[in-house]
């Protein structure tokens, strides 16, 4: 085995083991209040406010309180009990005078993009006003317990002054690792007591949602075999307003023809009304399918198929083309992608829920394409590997009179891997943001 397939193991070993320390702790921020409304939450709650008070110098302190306090048990023969004594009354002290310090008059917002890149560090903005009648000194913004997939960057930050009637911002960040909704718990605002070893009453923020999308593959080139199917009556909402039409010529002026038609010079060349003629626009529409049938496959395919997908719409955003439709596993979602008419955020939000499906069924995948097939000129196919059936479905899109493009995403990405008439796209190509031509 490889070096790099010894890393991709390594790498899915430690998401496992990262999911199995999580398994017990609910996903979502309703499924963790209905937790913490429980009898057993509520017998504990003492304990975890109690602990909570403590600042990160407080609680390493408190366990070395905790150890001497096993060790002076032995009075007789050691003077443990001294230290244990000292240490167990500076955090009693610190603890008490900790109930003096709540935030009267303080408000503290959090602010985090509605969408993050998956790997990418996301940044929660934390604003605090002080609408009281005194300066604050040293408070401390602490980020919640985060999911299985995500790893703080800077999880604690802070004020060193936040005098009355001003606000100030500080941020703290994360990465996530994996696509779909998040749901995180409330950040707290606490004043540190001093000696730095205990916090105030916490003030806290709203919850926090947000929604991780899929990497966006680095697709510098697409060329795809594609016509331009008439697209009767034009085309709603299209990127100018009024009719979509595209103008062959002009004609002689009839009763009844629109006074803006008229072109004034060809009139006054030929000396009477003449107005331009159009004709209805057509459009090149594309359709894109991706496989996401894993079977035996690694999950860093599909996930390269999600990135290569979202690569391939926004490339396509930057040409006269529309996506049409974008068919995930079974499910058909129609779209109108391009010139003007959707974002590619929509797409993102799509793909971002992806689950692995299968098996690949050619023939219930081409009954849902089918009815769009009139008008899509292109069919883009991403498989996660090359069998029978995927050929069959391509063929079968081919013999309809549509184009299909069929992308195969594999280990190496080498030709041999694929049939002719196939394109192999590295997932490592993909993953590590290196240019993709299609």
């Amino acid at each position: 085995m490889s070096p790099r397939a010894h890393w991709r193991g390594w790498t899915q070993l430690a998401a496992d083991l990262n999911r199995l320390n999580h398994i017990l702790i609910p996903a979502t921020q309703e499924e963790r209040d209905r937790w913490r409304a429980s009898r057993i939450a509520r017998a504990l709650r003492w304990l975890v406010f109690a602990f909570g008070r403590f600042s990160a110098d407080g609680q390493v302190l408190l366990a070395f309180a905790l150890v001497a306090g096993v060790l002076a048990l032995d009075v007789k023969t050691s003077d443990v009990y001294m230290a244990s004594a000292a240490l167990t009354g500076l955090l009693f002290a610190s603890w008490a005078c900790s109930f003096g310090l709540a935030l009267q008059g303080v408000k503290v917002d959090v602010v985090v993009p509605r969408r993050v890149t998956v790997g990418d560090e996301t940044v929660f903005t934390l604003a605090a006003r002080n609408g009281g009648v005194r300066d604050l000194d040293t408070l401390v913004v602490r980020g919640p317990f985060l999911p299985w997939d995500g790893s703080w960057i800077v999880r604690r930050s802070g004020f060193a002054r936040l005098p009355r009637q001003t606000a100030s911002k500080t941020e703290l960040s994360a990465r996530f690792r994996s696509r779909g909704e998040h749901h995180l718990d409330p950040f707290r605002l606490q004043a540190l007591v001093p000696f730095g070893l205990a916090l105030g009453p916490a003030l806290v923020t709203e919850g926090v949602r947000f929604l991780a999308v899929p990497r966006i593959a680095n697709v510098v080139a697409l060329s795809l075999l594609r016509g331009r199917r008439h697209q009767p009556g034009g085309l709603w909402g299209a990127s100018r307003t009024g009719d979509s039409r595209e103008i062959i010529g002009v004609r002689p002026y009839r009763f009844g023809d629109p006074t803006r038609d008229l072109h004034a010079r060809t009139w006054a060349r030929v000396g009477q009304p003449v107005v331009r003629e159009y004709r209805e626009e057509y459009f090149s529409r594309v359709g894109i399918v991706l496989d996401t049938d894993l079977a035996q496959d690694p999950d860093d395919h599909l996930e390269a198929g999600i990135s290569l997908v979202a690569g391939i719409v926004a490339q396509l955003g930057r040409t006269e083309a529309l996506v049409d439709v974008i068919v995930i596993g079974n499910t058909a979602y129609g779209l109108s992608l391009g010139r003007g008419l959707g974002t590619l955020d929509r797409a993102l939000e799509l793909l971002a829920n992806v689950v692995p499906e299968g098996p690949f069924q050619p023939s219930a995948l081409a009954a849902r394409i089918l009815p769009r097939l009139s008008s899509i000129s292109c069919l883009v196919f991403v498989a996660l590997r090359w069998d029978s059936p995927r050929r069959d479905f391509a063929q079968e899109i081919r013999s309809r009179g549509a184009t299909c493009a069929s992308f195969v995403v594999t280990a190496l990405g080498t030709q041999a891997d694929s049939p002719p008439g196939v394109t192999p796209i590295s997932a490592a190509a993909v993953r590590a943001g290196r240019a993709v031509v299609l």
